[in-house]
């Protein structure tokens, strides 16, 4: 019976002292860039520099940054960021700066 208690208060021990080791290291989702997808029309171009403007149907307006890595697909194909152009409706997959002002796109794809 000694045995049994002793065994008991071990392993409920041990699963207390794994569940504050848990609590010790807390996660947080706001230190974490969302990742997201953004539709709407391109308003303004910067071919450029790699920067547009995207206006939601909400009319929300949103600053898009393409990098080396962003993947541009017109009608199905592969393109260059200097192939789109104002008025394209296009679908923005990326993740938003840590200051919530632009998206890094990861791919860009337009019909």
């Amino acid at each position: 019976m000694t045995r049994y208690l002793i065994c008991l208060g071990l392993i409920f021990g041990a699963v207390g002292a794994t569940h504050e080791q848990a609590q010790a290291v807390p996660t947080t989702q706001a230190s974490i860039p969302a990742m997201g997808k953004y539709m709407g029309v391109i308003a303004k171009i910067d071919a450029a520099k790699g920067v547009l403007g995207l206006k939601t149907k909400s009319g929300k307006s949103i600053m898009i940054k393409g990098t080396a890595k962003t993947k541009v697909v017109i009608a199905g194909k592969a393109a260059k960021f200097s192939d789109l152009a104002v008025g394209d409706k296009i679908l923005v997959k990326g993740k938003l700066s840590k200051k919530k002002k632009v998206v890094i796109a990861a791919s860009i794809v337009s019909k």
